[in-house]
């Protein structure tokens, strides 16, 4: 990876503890890119999660569940990522339900932890085509949030 990169080892280890932290740093970075979704409308939702399916970070997002799996230091950064992007999607789950003054049964914290389920599997799923894929979970989420 360093002759790749074209750095010493010594110049990696100066950055990073191993390769589980530079997973880490570029997951943080990567997330932190991921624009929220605009959910005005159900066209709008689905064109953001299709956008979300084509981005670079849904590689990223692909390499982070396959590296998990391999690398067991990797669950700890997991869940703090996990933490990091519930918060992000529980204030945005407040804030469209405010917007449309839609009061659900279903709470904030439960429909954003089904929101991330249902973007991960837009983004990284491999069953059926993607178009068909991503309007699907877009659906679902558009349900889950609004109840129509």
């Amino acid at each position: 990876m360093c002759r790749a990169a074209g750095v010493s080892i010594g110049t990696f280890y100066d950055h990073f503890d191993n390769k589980a932290d530079l997973m880490l740093q570029v997951a943080e970075l990567a997330s932190e890119s991921v624009p929220m979704p605009y959910a005005a409308t159900l066209p709008q939702l689905e064109q953001h999660v299709a956008e979300l399916a084509a981005a670079p970070t849904a590689g990223v997002a692909r390499a982070w569940i396959e590296a998990i799996h391999i690398e067991p230091s990797l669950h700890i950064a997991n869940e703090r990522l996990r933490g990091m992007f519930f918060t992000r999607y529980t204030e945005w789950v407040a804030d469209a339900r405010a917007r449309r003054r839609v009061r659900s049964t279903l709470g904030d914290e439960p429909t954003a932890r089904t929101v991330m389920a249902l973007l991960k599997e837009a983004v990284i799923g491999t069953y059926g085509p993607t178009d068909l894929r991503v309007s699907e979970m877009a659906k679902a989420i558009w349900f889950v949030l609004y109840a129509e």
